[in-house]
């Protein structure tokens, strides 16, 4: 027996409470990102050096923030209890973050405001906090939407489960 403490105990809560109270679908579609690949290598070349290798994970963000103006439903929350739906003004993008003491979701705010320069940098600073265990209860709080990235573990595709209240 381990017992499951602090952070790892409330993620596990968490996580445990959604499985259970939030409906979870799956969707699969296959994508040609060639010309995103070469854009991303070309920016690489140019830029990698003076700020960074850039993953797809800033063009994934932006691609969520432009389709969530015409599909606001995604970034809504259904209050079950009220049985009201309320749709988020704005998009605060939470990014399932691997770090040694388990599975951590700091937040972009405002990601749908940010330039894609904004969104990159942003991205790197919570990943180093993530990592050096410097996160802010803020910066860990009201996601309104969250994306996670299970082709780290060479998937072809995984549903993660729910972060409330998302």
């Amino acid at each position: 027996e381990i017992p499951v403490i602090g952070v790892r105990r409330v993620i596990a809560e968490r996580m445990s409470a959604a499985a259970r109270g939030i409906p979870h679908f799956g969707y699969v579609e296959e994508v040609d990102v060639t010309e995103l690949e070469s854009l991303r290598a070309a920016l690489n070349e140019r830029h990698g050096a003076a700020r960074g290798k850039l993953t797809l994970l800033p063009f994934l963000m932006r691609a969520i923030t432009l389709a969530v103006v015409e599909h606001p439903e995604v970034n809504a929350r259904f209050d079950d209890e009220k049985g009201v739906l309320t749709r988020h003004a704005a998009v605060h993008l939470g990014i399932a973050t691997q770090t040694d003491v388990g599975l951590m979701v700091p937040v972009v705010r405002d990601a749908d405001q940010l330039s894609f320069a904004g969104v990159e940098a942003r991205i790197a600073e919570l990943g180093r906090k993530a990592r050096d265990g410097k996160l802010t209860m803020e910066e860990l709080t009201g996601g309104t939407f969250t994306i996670s990235n299970g082709g780290v573990y060479a998937s072809l595709m995984s549903t993660p489960i729910l972060n409330p209240p998302q």
